[in-house]
């Protein structure tokens, strides 16, 4: 029988056009990932939404997939977020990694163009053995 599991992925940025690397190690039982979805954490004083504050790639199986190369907007209104996962169907090989990389737009910058740290949070919607 298999249940819901997230993986949840942290990437802090206090910089423009800063670039982390993503490598995560995954549960031994996870056996598929069903969804994905990338939010900026909490709120920024930037007084307007962004279209495009970074980009996400993502790949399975230590880098024998790719199903995803995604930008991330962030919505000044916390009401206006969209909560839905992008839906992708990828069977995951035991013990591999989630790896692949974030890159800030340098577009997070409040009224007077100064760059303002966030943080984003990439979730993963995967499938685990109970």
């Amino acid at each position: 029988m298999n249940v819901r599991r997230f993986v949840i992925l942290s990437i802090k940025i206090s910089r423009a056009h800063q670039i982390v690397a993503i490598d995560k190690s995954l549960s031994a039982n996870i056996v598929s990932c069903t969804g994905i979805h990338a939010d900026v954490k909490g709120h920024l004083q930037t007084g307007r939404d962004i279209q495009h504050i970074g980009e996400v790639s993502i790949l399975f199986n230590s880098g024998r997939v790719h199903p995803l190369h995604h930008s991330v907007g962030y919505h000044d209104k916390p009401l206006q977020k969209c909560n839905r996962f992008m839906q992708i169907q990828e069977r995951m090989f035991s013990a591999s990694k989630v790896c692949g990389f974030y890159q800030d737009a340098g577009t997070a910058t409040d009224e007077k163009g100064i760059f303002l740290p966030y943080q984003v949070i990439i979730y993963l919607e995967c499938k685990a053995k109970k």
